[in-house]
């Protein structure tokens, strides 16, 4: 409820402050008891909307005495209120109505018209909020998508039983790969902490077998903590390639490793370095394959980090182009003679 509640904080601020006519609006604690009632009441279906409003009365009470009835109010006041009728105007403000219907920023909305035109940023706000489930995907040196699938759905009426058939999709493109909408029992089951699968976007599934790594090759992964990609590489090159897997950041280059011990794998080798500047010494100086997952805003996976849409700006584009320019430029070199170099970012 609190990932929803920032998800669609805008919007759900533009209906209190539309209700509550007031030009400061409610304090900080009153707020966000009215977001978290409000995105009950707008988005989930399991409590019934009295019920919502007398649960966030009550603590109100115990919380911001004195605030409860205006809480009260304007809750009741948008049980009786079309909500559309509170949106902006589209036809005279169509970047604030696109940005609080989907709750995104306006630079954002902005720059995909310019960029994409109305129709298709329509669907890119549309996907922004649609989290369909984790992804996952299946260690293919340990078994194969469909029999992990057929394991698991044989135990569905089992005390075993971890999911059901009804929670899992097959990703459309990857082949390893599989959506649950309810992932926490995979989560914690002793598939995942044995290796057998691992999590990863459909799309980030999909750009290691651009690469195609095999056996004896070395390959450059720039950037490339938590170690997702890298991983998959070395599962594809049956664990018998040697995989740089680089990374400005030491604690998240730990990571790398981490993922490795749980995938039972060897053929990563986690490199602390800061892919602008020349490797370090005893490191390979040239590569069969190098992949750039170069650093970006992240606004590709908008639908499962709530918070990103808030804490970016479009400063920050400016200064991740010139990062990633400048690790594309000096990766490059060290690309063997007809090698292959893939450059990816979710943005």
């Amino acid at each position: 409820m609190v990932s929803g509640t920032i998800k669609w904080q805008r919007r759900l601020d533009w209906i209190i402050d539309k209700l509550s006519k007031r030009k400061k609006g409610p304090d900080p604690k009153t707020r966000n008891l009215l977001r978290l009632a409000l995105y009950q009441l707008t988005f989930l279906s399991g409590a019934p909307p009295y019920a919502v409003v007398s649960e966030t009365v009550k603590l109100a009470k115990g919380e911001i005495p004195g605030r409860e009835g205006f809480i009260n109010g304007i809750l009741r006041t948008y049980l009786r209120t079309e909500p559309e009728s509170l949106l902006p105007n589209p036809e005279t403000e169509p970047i604030i109505f696109m940005g609080v219907r989907h709750s995104l920023p306006d630079w954002l909305i902005s720059s995909w018209l310019t960029d994409y035109g109305p129709l298709l940023t329509e669907k890119l706000c549309q996907q922004a909020n649609d989290f369909s489930g984790t992804t996952f995907r299946v260690n293919r040196l340990q078994t194969n998508r469909d029999d992990f699938l057929e394991l698991l759905a044989s135990q569905e009426n089992t005390a075993d039983a971890i999911t059901t058939s009804e929670n899992i999709t097959r990703t459309l493109y990857a082949p390893e790969g599989f959506t649950a909408r309810q992932a926490g029992g995979l989560l914690s089951s002793h598939h995942f902490q044995q290796g057998t699968i691992t999590v990863q976007d459909e799309g980030a599934q999909l750009i290691s077998y651009l690469l195609h790594p095999t056996a004896g090759q070395i390959i450059l992964d720039a950037c490339a903590a938590p170690g997702g990609k890298a991983w998959h590489l070395a599962e594809i090159s049956g664990d018998q390639a040697t995989i740089i897997a680089a990374d400005i950041s030491e604690k998240r280059t730990r990571l790398v490793a981490d993922t490795g011990k749980r995938l039972h794998l060897n053929s990563v080798k986690p490199l602390v370095a800061d892919l602008r500047r020349r490797l370090p010494r005893g490191t390979p100086q040239s590569f069969d394959s190098i992949l750039v997952d170069a650093p970006c805003s992240g606004l590709g996976v908008l639908r499962r980090r709530a918070d990103l849409r808030w804490r970016k700006q479009p400063g920050d584009l400016e200064q991740l182009a010139t990062i990633q320019l400048q690790i594309l430029k000096n990766c490059s070199t060290y690309l063997k003679k007809g090698g292959r170099l893939v450059y990816a970012t979710c943005t």
